[in-house]
């Protein structure tokens, strides 16, 4: 059923797969043409995106700056995009401009997730039910038993945390296989995923309740 938007009750699988034509690539935000809705009560999970921005990743990257783009116009969703290599660039609010994140960001340089999860940890608002999207080849050059350890700890606070060993249409993805099976062993699946599969992913993790 249409709903207000501002009324806490979208039902973002159908929102999204039916509005994501409406993308209005002049104003940087998506312009639903209808809403769908929930009962009342409901409330929507933080949606973190952590952007390995190494060089070997800026494919990945780059599609990431539009799709968090696009969540952020979607004002009943708090949407986090935060670039690391071994910096962090949080986005903010800069995210809804995907032109002014690409000119702002520099990309390439070395890897370490462990203290983007570290930096991840404290902005998290509501862990329990959030979704965590690490978009990384997981080639750590920092700590990897800290690395594991903020996962295990993400993990226990309720986080739902999936890594994106790639996300784009290029041929088959190059990255650290003893790391992802870590990462599978802690309940993090690991997998590669174009745009198209993102989204379906997303609309599904959203649609659970």
């Amino acid at each position: 059923m249409p709903v207000d938007p501002g009324a806490g009750r979208v039902d973002w699988d159908r929102t999204i797969r039916n509005n994501l034509k409406h993308y209005q690539e002049a104003l940087g935000t998506l312009v639903p043409e209808r809403w769908y809705g929930y009962r009342k009560g409901l409330r929507f999970p933080e949606v973190c995106i952590v952007v390995d921005k190494s060089e070997s990743m800026v494919e990945s990257a780059l599609y990431a700056v539009v799709i968090g783009s696009v969540l952020a116009s979607l004002r009943s969703l708090r949407t986090h995009l935060i670039f690391f290599d071994t910096e962090i660039v949080d986005v903010g609010q800069d995210q809804e401009d995907p032109v002014e994140v690409l000119f702002n960001i520099p990309f390439g340089g070395g890897t370490d997730i462990a203290s983007a999860l570290a930096y991840l940890r404290e902005q998290l608002h509501d862990p329990s039910g959030s979704l965590v999207f690490l978009i990384s080849d997981l080639y750590e050059g920092g700590d990897e038993g800290r690395m594991l350890d903020l996962v295990r700890e993400l993990r226990a606070r309720g986080v739902r945390m999936f890594c994106l060993l790639s996300l784009h249409d290029s041929g088959k993805p190059d990255y650290h296989p003893g790391m992802a099976g870590a990462l599978e062993a802690e309940g993090v699946p690991c997998f590669p995923c174009s745009p198209d599969q993102f989204a379906n992913l997303l609309t599904a993790e959203l649609a659970r309740r």
